[in-house]
């Protein structure tokens, strides 16, 4: 009996030690800024992401182009599009790695001086992919697929690199 009492004893204090290892690293980063090439935000976006647990974040992006053109009757035009994702995301975390799952909507901005056209829209934004980010902060890196609702339905891409405080 004594001998099983060492045994149980011997395997409680082995299995805390080796558990109290793999909880021991550094407490989840809260905030990350990123920029994406394509993806959400069309052709790129500056993000920052607000981590609430491990597995559960909010992302808010936005991006702005603007451009001049000449139409067809030889009169310039100035156009803007803005374009602000707001995505809630869901994470498994393996580590360093995680698939990231999210979706949200997606505010659209449109001006045309040429026209006088204005427009504000909301479309529909997902996104699905990878994210490599060590839990403590620093550098992370991201690609996703990305896709877009509105009228119709577009697919895009995106990769994205950022940093975790």
């Amino acid at each position: 009996m004594r001998i099983l009492y060492i045994i149980i004893i011997s395997v409680f204090l082995f299995t805390s030690s080796v558990l109290a290892e793999t909880n021991n690293h550094s407490p989840f980063v809260r905030n990350t800024v990123s920029l994406e090439l394509l993806g959400n935000g069309f052709l790129y976006s500056v993000n920052y992401t607000h981590y609430f647990s491990p597995s559960f974040s909010m992302r808010f992006g936005g991006s702005i182009f603007n451009g001049n053109a000449t139409g067809p009757d030889g009169n310039g035009t100035n156009a803007t599009l803005a374009l602000f994702p707001i995505l809630a995301n869901y994470l498994w975390n393996f580590g360093n790695h995680h698939i990231e799952i999210g979706a949200g909507p997606e505010l659209g901005y449109v001006s045309e001086s040429g026209q006088g056209v204005k427009a504000v829209g909301i479309f529909t934004t997902a996104r699905v992919g990878y994210l490599y980010a060590e839990p403590g902060g620093g550098f992370n890196f991201s690609v996703a697929y990305t896709p877009i609702w509105s009228d119709v339905f577009s697919h895009s891409f995106g990769i994205g690199i950022g940093y975790g405080f």
